[in-house]
């Protein structure tokens, strides 16, 4: 996984668990990641990372446990006029979803395979829509 993909409190893998990015830390030609879970701080070099960091597979689960609602065949999450946000499975492809995210000011549309791209989708749209995993 390309560390340059990650933002801060972005959801990662490693070693089998779930992460969330703390910190994005450049130290002369190298990249350090401090990613974080209840208990556990770890920072990672830019040579390692690319070999144990893995991005977190967007699942019907996910979206569930993030609070979506399926419903006429799509997952989705309103909140009043604040946003909208709909999530739909691609026919041919079972691991891929496309995202159409609706702020009040603005919206943006992309495909998502992991948690993080769908963070960062939710985040061009200018919505502020925390996710806990």
């Amino acid at each position: 996984m390309n560390i340059k993909e990650l933002s801060i409190g972005d959801y990662v893998m490693f070693q089998g668990e779930t992460y969330m990015v703390e910190e994005i830390l450049e130290k002369g030609n190298a990249l350090h990641l401090m990613i974080l879970k209840i208990g556990v701080r770890l920072q990672l070099t830019s040579d390692y990372i690319a070999d144990v960091i893995e991005p977190v597979p967007l699942s019907d689960d996910i979206l569930t446990k993030i609070g979506f609602k399926w419903s006429n065949s799509r997952f989705e999450i309103k909140k009043s006029n604040e946003y909208n946000i709909i999530v739909e499975l691609d026919d041919e492809d079972s691991d891929l979803f496309y995202v159409s995210a609706y702020g009040s000011s603005y919206e943006c549309c992309g495909c998502a395979r992991s948690v993080h791209e769908l963070q960062h989708i939710i985040r061009l749209a200018k919505i502020e829509k925390e996710i806990v995993l």
